[in-house]
């Protein structure tokens, strides 16, 4: 019998969709009681998944800063980091037993199978709006921004992105983080001068709702 299926194949997504993507499931993995940790062995543990995150990050953050002798160190710490992913995927498949709705609170995207409903009328089936009361203030420290919003029930992640020329030219715009929370997040390391901010609200799968409107303030 055709089950469920969790889509792992992580490697069509640009960098930044895979950021997306990895931010989601350890949102949803994260104190998730019905996939409570310790895995068993080989299951990389979420513990030993954030460090191949941040070895991730900061080789591609290097590499945007035009060190390209990084470029083969991300893909390398990328393809660990889609291994161990595959391997929790693998996991949760086996745990879930074709429970659509456990699939689908680990944060991976879910192949549908043809005909059957997806979930029990979960977070999947609800649309995302736009975080409310999106703030762009001074940051704490030369060269950043406070960004707040009010936190979404169904969102499990938050995009922020900006742009340095004209907000409605989409090519312009670059992703700076992905969070869990939109209450007082400081985004540094930003050049001085006008700059646009955005945010929007992501939902167990991946999913994402529509980008608040932009706002312009000065970095200083």
């Amino acid at each position: 019998m055709s089950t469920n299926k969790l889509i792992v194949a992580f490697k069509p997504l640009t960098e930044a969709g895979f950021q997306l993507r990895y931010n989601a499931i350890m949102a949803g993995l994260t104190d998730n009681p019905r996939v409570p940790e310790p895995y068993p062995p080989p299951v990389p543990g979420l513990a030993q998944v954030r460090q191949q995150i941040e070895d991730y990050h900061t080789a591609h953050l290097a590499v945007q800063r035009r060190d390209l002798s990084q470029l083969h160190k991300r893909e390398d710490t990328r393809e660990r980091l889609t291994n161990s992913l595959q391997r929790v995927a693998a996991y949760v498949e086996l745990l879930a037993n074709g429970d659509i709705d456990l699939l689908q609170s680990c944060g991976f995207e879910v192949r549908r199978d043809p005909g059957r409903p997806l979930g029990n009328g979960g977070a999947a089936g609800k649309f995302i709006a736009a975080p409310k009361d999106f703030r762009v203030g001074v940051g704490p420290r030369a060269g950043s921004l406070q960004v707040d919003a009010t936190r979404q029930r169904s969102a499990i992640a938050y995009e922020i992105q900006i742009s340095r020329g004209d907000p409605t030219v989409e090519e312009g715009w670059e992703q700076v983080l992905i969070v869990q929370s939109v209450r007082r997040v400081v985004v540094d390391k930003l050049l001085p001068g006008p700059t646009w901010v955005r945010l929007r609200a992501v939902r167990p799968g991946g999913a994402t709702g529509p980008w608040t409107t932009p706002i312009s303030v000065i970095v200083s």
